[in-house]
This record gives structure tokens, C-alpha cells and sequence, in this order.
């Protein structure tokens, strides 16, 4: 036993307290590839880190089974392909139009190769029979063509027709997903009750901090960056366990934190971000709330062997949590499932949550 693995080992007065209300750890993570990096000039250079990626999903797929631990995988629709021809007959007649339009994924298609064979960036079928077929695991949309809300104007006509592509490619693999997660967290009223009209009732909203409001790029975002990564290593607020409730017509399972990867922040600070999300999860079983911890598996693409050691120290805690409180591993889906009965009727809320 490491001293880190000593000094979160739980108290005896705290062994076998049962938590107050329910609650659980909740882990998500959204699945991009190359898709994630339309917009970025310097796309191309980050090819070898996306095949990285791609490459340790199958390892953390074991490490989750490892520790009976449930996740959600928010795919955009356009990897739920393995050819060109498959893809392209998907593709909506109706797409976004940005203020930028080098966001939009579909400035991209040049890029595509003829199948998942030659081009692992851009196809993600394999991976999505692998998610498939491990336990506890949830597929769940993170929109047709990673698709911004926020990013001006939104067209309610384009985001209608992304998520019927959406729909309409799961549909072609035997899987009807009720859960969406919003790319980059864009996530707006408007959006989200065209979400329930294609059948997503449950949403990923963000967590209660100030920084984590929904934003477009510009504005005040580089502040609130900061502010989260000051968050990431200390607990200078109250956030972190979260309570599920409705965002519109919705069921909102709200984001605690996203888990900054080995590579963005050297040793000693990725440590102490382990210990601050320790410290929020006890908290959140004590208290009876959820933890929701989401991440890229792209961001595993870099130093992944210690980006999937600080991930196999969480989620050991997560087990011992539930072996103290009660607290189990759920995907989204599932813990949607266990609150929505005790939430006020949709036609009840006058705000979101």
C-alpha cells in the first residue's frame, strides 16, 4: 500500500455509516477523436496523441471492469461509421452556421478516408462494439457532428436535424440512447427541449461553481478557466457533490469535475488534484449526493499508463466508498433512473436547474 493509498484509506469511526440519502459516483466520458478538434488550426499535429487515444480505450475499458465501474460515453454520431459512404449517406442536408465556420466538423470532411481500417481518426465502430460489450457501460450522444449551442447563432433547424442523424446511426446499431451530453458543455434551454423530442431525457448540466456556467468561447472564458483549474487542486468551495434534478423537461445528472490528465499538470499537482477529488467524492457519499467525474479518453492519448494509474486510484476509492456508504458506480442512465421518480413533475418547473 502506497502512503497515498494510506492516507485515503477511511477512518475506522467512518466504516459502514450509511449515507443519508442515496446518491453515487457517476463517470462519463465523451468520445470525440478527430471530430473534437474541428476549429483548431493545429489539428493535424495532434493525430498521433487521437491514435493514442483510441488505442488506451481498450485498456480503460478493462480498468472499469477491473473495478465493476459503471461510465457513460458520449460519441458524436459521425464515429457510430466504419466507411466513407456509410458516413456521408448520414450527414443531414441541414448543418450548422457559425459566426466561425472552421467549428463546424463538416469543414472536415476532406479528411475522411475510405473506412476505420485506413483511418482510425475519423471512425469509431470498433470502439463502440467494445464499450458494447464490457458491463455497466452506457453509449449515450454527444450530438451528430459535435455540434455547439452556444457558438452564435444557434439554428434550432440545423441542431433538430444533427440529432436525427444522431439517432438515426445508433439506430442502425440496435442502440436507442436516451442520454446526450453537450460539446463543450453548450448546453441551453432551447437545445435541451429539442433533445426530449428525439427521445434524450437525460442531460449532463454543469456543477454549481460560477465557472462552470455555460459559455461560448469568447466572453469571460478565459477567467473561468483559470478558476477551474484552481478548482482542479483546491477546495476553495463548497462544489462537488451534486444533487440530480431537471433542467427543462430534461433530467439534469450535473457535471462535479472534469478530470485534468497527466501531461497538463506534472506530478505533484496531478496528485493533489487526486486529493482534492477524493475529498469531494467522500463528501458527496457522506452526504448522500452524487459525484460526476467526466474526461477524454483523447486526453489519455499522452502519458497514458499515469493518466490510467491516477484514474485506477479513483476508482478504487469509489469501491471503498461503496463498500462504507452505500455508494454505488452508475452510468448516467442509471442514475437518472434512480432519482427522476422523486423529482417535481415537468410541467412544475417554471426555472432550470
Amino acid at each position: 500500500m502506497t502512503s497515498y493509498d494510506r492516507d485515503m484509506s477511511p477512518t475506522r469511526d467512518s466504516m459502514n455509516r450509511p449515507a443519508p440519502g442515496g446518491g453515487g459516483f457517476v463517470l462519463s466520458l465523451d468520445l470525440e477523436l478527430m471530430w473534437g478538434h474541428a476549429g483548431d488550426p493545429r489539428a493535424h499535429e495532434k493525430m498521433a496523441v487521437v491514435l493514442a487515444g483510441r488505442m488506451a480505450v481498450p485498456p480503460l475499458l478493462d480498468l472499469l471492469a477491473k473495478h465493476e465501474a459503471h461510465a457513460t460515453w458520449a460519441a458524436v454520431g459521425l464515429l457510430f461509421h466504419e466507411t466513407r459512404e456509410s458516413l456521408f449517406d448520414a450527414l443531414p442536408v441541414f448543418r450548422p452556421s457559425y459566426g466561425d465556420p472552421s467549428l463546424a466538423s463538416y469543414t472536415n470532411l476532406c479528411d475522411v478516408g475510405p473506412d476505420e481500417a485506413s483511418d482510425p481518426f475519423h471512425f469509431g465502430m470498433a470502439l463502440l462494439e467494445l464499450i458494447r460489450q464490457t458491463p455497466g457501460q452506457e453509449i449515450a450522444s454527444h450530438t451528430f457532428s459535435q455540434y455547439y449551442c452556444l457558438e452564435a447563432p444557434f439554428d434550432h433547424i440545423a441542431f433538430d436535424a444533427d440529432l436525427a442523424a444522431a439517432v438515426k446511426s445508433a439506430a442502425a446499431l440496435g442502440l436507442a440512447m436516451r442520454t446526450l451530453v453537450f460539446p463543450r458543455n453548450q448546453i441551453c434551454r432551447e437545445a435541451v427541449e429539442i433533445c426530449v423530442r428525439h427521445g434524450f431525457d437525460i442531460v449532463r448540466g454543469q456543477g454549481g461553481g460560477w465557472y462552470d456556467r455555460p459559455a461560448s468561447r469568447g466572453g469571460d472564458m478565459a477567467v473561468k478557466r483559470a478558476a477551474r483549474l484552481a478548482r482542479s487542486f483546491f477546495a476553495f468551495d463548497g462544489t462537488g457533490p451534486e444533487r440530480i434534478g431537471r433542467y427543462g423537461p430534461a433530467t439534469n445528472v450535473p457535471a462535479s469535475r472534469m478530470l485534468l490528465p497527466v501531461g497538463q499538470a506534472v506530478g505533484p499537482m496531478i496528485m493533489r488534484q487526486a486529493r482534492t477529488i477524493v475529498a469531494d467524492m467522500r463528501r458527496a457519499a457522506e452526504k448522500g449526493e452524487i459525484y460526476h467525474l467526466w474526461f477524454h479518453p483523447n486526453a489519455f492519448g499522452t502519458e497514458t499508463e499515469a493518466n490510467l494509474a491516477i484514474l485506477d486510484i479513483l476508482l478504487a476509492e469509489a469501491g471503498r466508498l461503496g463498500a462504507e456508504y452505500g455508494w454505488p458506480s452508475l452510468n448516467m442512465a442509471e442514475a437518472a433512473d434512480l432519482h427522476t421518480p422523486a423529482l417535481p413533475p415537468v410541467t412544475d418547473i417554471e426555472e432550470f436547474a
